[in-house]
């Protein structure tokens, strides 16, 4: 079972991030394996949990809540191919298989009265739109920062 994160930028670019076999910790930490420098995401925000044909995500004590579905989750929670994870303002799809084909995000990715600043909320209501997306040497994947990036920050990325 091949398990993908795939991050959709404002503007249509994507971002296939492989979900290895064991764990995978998201959150601010430089040794996170997918790294979201923002700060409104924990340093070990939550953890995706790979196994034979089973992907769990799974939050890490958080203070801003993980979500799946715009659920805020506690305990282990199965992932199923179209489910949306969201950390902070970045929102991720679940792809298993290739399923879904298509990659679309909801236009409102987390419920009203989270702890997620309403402003972050408006700037990314149709997807992650303002974060650079770049690799890491480590092998890990680090997502934007808190600083306002342009239209054009974006496309000389390398996503």
């Amino acid at each position: 079972m091949a398990a993908i994160l795939v991050f959709l930028s404002k503007n249509g670019h994507r971002k296939e991030i492989e979900i290895k076999p064991g764990i995978s910790i998201i959150g601010r930490r430089p040794d996170c394996d997918i790294r979201i420098p923002q700060s409104v995401v924990s340093r070990n925000h939550c953890r995706v949990v790979q196994k034979a044909e089973k992907t769990l995500i799974q939050d890490l004590g958080s203070t801003n809540g993980t979500f799946l579905n715009r659920e805020r989750i506690t305990d282990s929670v199965p992932v199923g191919a179209g489910d949306v994870i969201s950390v902070g303002t970045v929102s991720f799809m679940v792809q298993i298989d290739g399923i879904p084909k298509e990659i679309v995000f909801p236009k409102t990715l987390v419920k009203k009265k989270t702890a997620i600043p309403d402003d972050s909320i408006a700037k990314n209501l149709s997807g992650i739109s303002k974060t650079q997306i770049s690799e890491s040497p480590s092998d890990a994947v680090t997502l934007g920062d808190d600083a306002p990036l342009t239209e054009d920050d974006l496309l000389d990325g390398i996503i």
